[in-house]
């Protein structure tokens, strides 16, 4: 009975735990969790990088219209591929490739779909990647030119969000007045103003 009892115990506390999680994110909007509708984001399919093992600023940089894996299925999403739709992804692939966890847009796509890393199918949960233990997920942030420079000294991986709110690429550095290196998985832009950018999702 003594042992029944305890194991009651931990169950209602159990409980208790999962609701307060469960709580939690019915709290926040969908909004600050994820990247946003992929159907609205766009990128060149004709773009490539010739070297892509290549880093900048010790980024490692990927294209996601490589060959390698751009016609994969981005998520569970039908008619979305990699190369359409998955410069979020492939953003958090250069990152954690670049802090040890050695994941390319394909692999880390699959690896998204069997641990329930998207929303809606397609749509990456940010946080997800944390359970790799290579980075940990700290907000969407509209930062200043400093704080986001200060964080890129610091090593902090920042996904910037920009043509419109369309696309969503690497921060490598700051080049000053406002203007930032980019590893842009999408098209062939190496930098983007402050302006340009609409908010950040940082990982520390």
């Amino acid at each position: 009975p003594k042992h029944k009892t305890q194991m009651l115990t931990v169950l209602f506390l159990f409980l208790i735990v999962l609701s307060s999680v469960a709580a939690d994110y019915s709290s926040l909007n969908i909004s600050e969790l994820t990247a946003g509708d992929p159907s609205l984001f766009k990128a060149d399919p004709e773009v490539l990088s010739l070297n892509l093992n290549a880093s900048s600023y010790g980024w490692t940089e990927y294209k996601q219209c490589d060959s390698r894996w751009s016609s994969e299925q981005l998520g569970t999403c039908s008619s979305t591929t990699i190369c359409s739709a998955g410069c979020a992804m492939s953003s958090v692939a250069m990152i954690l490739a670049t802090k040890g966890c050695s994941y390319t847009p394909s692999t880390l796509n699959s690896w998204l779909k069997s641990h329930s890393g998207y929303a809606n199918g397609c749509d990456i949960y940010w946080g997800s990647v944390d359970k790799l233990g290579c980075t940990a997920f700290q907000a969407i942030e509209t930062a200043s030119e400093t704080e986001i420079c200060n964080g890129l000294k610091a090593g902090h991986g920042i996904v910037a969000n920009v043509n419109g709110g369309s696309h969503w690429v690497l921060l490598t550095a700051c080049l000053g007045n406002g203007v930032f290196a980019v590893n842009d998985p999408g098209y062939s832009k190496t930098s983007y103003t402050k302006s340009e950018i609409l908010r950040e999702a940082v990982y520390h």
